[in-house]
């Protein structure tokens, strides 16, 4: 009897553990240069971070996008890895244009610490990402506007990634989208319609 409880506690202990190794986790930062994505996979995470445009006197540099795929590079929470192409409405970045350009955060509990964002050449003169942001609670307005904010340009970006690169990255791209069930988030109007939109064009996608 022992034995069959034990093997029971186990079975249930090894379920968790698996949900969790499985789980994505899409958090959700603001900061003064901008505001960004992390896609917490475990050992591997995306940055995904848009803005950057700070003050130059009169004018104003215009804002931009960047996305990394990040791993463990010095313990025990700094993170860094290469920049990925990016085409959208906001930058048209390829794989040459990004190749052994890096980009590295420290991440936290609450918050990340983005360090420098190798964007010369690629973004406008004057953008900075760097600095502290802070995590959007995923109740509020505010996390629900970034959300589809960054859906719809991984959507544009997901579609001209095979025009641009040759590569189909449909699925990948906008999976940790679709699975962090938008329906409980506080949408308005526009934003409830371009992220169902998104979601059932997803969804008619052939799966891998």
């Amino acid at each position: 009897m022992k034995a069959i409880i034990r093997l029971f506690l186990f079975s249930i202990v090894l379920v968790h553990a698996t949900h969790a190794m499985s789980g994505t986790a899409l958090n959700i930062y603001s900061g003064a240069h901008g505001d960004a994505i992390l896609i917490d996979a475990g050992k591997n995470k995306t940055l995904i971070v848009a803005g950057g445009a700070i003050p130059r006197g009169a004018g104003m540099a215009s804002d931009c996008f960047a996305k990394a795929t990040l791993s463990l590079k010095t313990k025990p929470n700094f993170y860094e890895g290469q920049l990925d192409s990016v085409h959208n409405e906001i930058i048209d970045a390829d794989l040459d244009s990004v190749s052994g350009r890096l980009a590295g955060a420290y991440i936290y509990p609450s918050r990340i610490r983005i360090g420098k964002i190798e964007v010369d050449g690629i973004c406008a003169d004057g953008i900075d990402f760097s600095g502290d942001y802070k995590k959007i609670r995923q109740e509020s307005e505010k996390y629900a506007s970034i959300f589809a904010y960054f859906m719809r340009m991984e959507a544009q970006n997901a579609e001209n990634i095979k025009k641009h690169d040759g590569r189909t990255a449909e699925i990948d791209i906008l999976r940790p989208f679709i699975e962090a069930d938008y329906t409980k988030l506080r949408l308005d109007i526009q934003d409830r319609k371009v992220v169902e939109s998104i979601f059932k064009k997803y969804k008619s996608m052939p799966s891998n």
